[in-house]
């Protein structure tokens, strides 16, 4: 799966969970420009879960610090599964 693939996903996940999808791209930072904070941490991790079939350790994506990152980890995880 491609990094833009993934990442247009993300935005649909994240505008799903209440951030505004106008403010998404792939230099957005988690915390400093969208506030996510550890309890939207475990809600973006289970939406990135069930949408992609992967196990997503919330804590790992803390470890991120751009939507880009969250992408480019989440599409590894799925070329690992389909692996």
């Amino acid at each position: 799966m491609m990094k833009t693939e993934v990442l247009n996903t993300l935005y649909g996940l994240l505008d799903e969970i209440g951030f505004d999808k106008e403010e998404l791209k792939p230099d957005t930072n988690l915390e400093l420009d969208l506030g996510i904070d550890s309890v939207e941490i475990v809600e973006v991790a289970a939406a990135i879960e069930k949408e992609f079939k992967v196990d997503v350790e919330a804590t790992k994506l803390l470890e991120l610090d751009t939507l880009e990152e969250v992408a480019e980890f989440t599409g590894n995880l799925v070329g690992e599964n389909n692996a």
